[in-house]
């Protein structure tokens, strides 16, 4: 599954998704789908199923991270989905992703992923990350 992938090889992005709230919240379908979408970008290059691989494997992401984008953000590029904590995730992930294939995604703009998830943390009242308060409730 491209889900445990993204678990066991993409350190140390993983860091900020807490595996063991992740997997008992997927296993209550209680992650966002945007959320879902973000890992499978980052994960799908290192997967080892056919129906994922691509050529070059960096590429393998690609509709996942598409799909995200589609489900977080509108026409005009406006935020749609929540600000919150899976928001931001999502985000991080994304903007990783988008390095990592060294190709924006025609729905996606570095510049505006920081200012995003920035602006989802403070919707959080999460004046750093290191903040408790931050843990996520999924």
């Amino acid at each position: 599954m491209v889900l445990s992938v993204f678990f066991t090889h993409c350190h140390p992005v993983r860091a900020i998704i807490h595996k063991p709230s992740f997997s008992n919240a997927l296993s209550l379908s209680r992650v966002p789908q945007h959320l879902l979408y973000a890992v499978c970008a980052l994960a799908a290059p290192l997967s080892k199923q056919p129906r994922v691989r691509t050529n070059p494997s960096r590429f393998a992401g690609k509709l996942f991270a598409q799909e995200a984008l589609s489900l977080m953000f509108d026409g005009a590029g406006r935020l749609v989905c929540e600000p919150d904590l899976a928001t931001a995730q999502a985000l991080a992930l994304l903007l990783m992703h988008d390095v990592l294939t060294k190709e924006k995604n025609t729905m996606w703009d570095t510049r505006y992923a920081g200012a995003y998830s920035l602006g989802s943390m403070y919707s959080l009242r999460c004046p750093h990350t290191r903040s408790r308060s931050c843990s996520p409730d999924y």
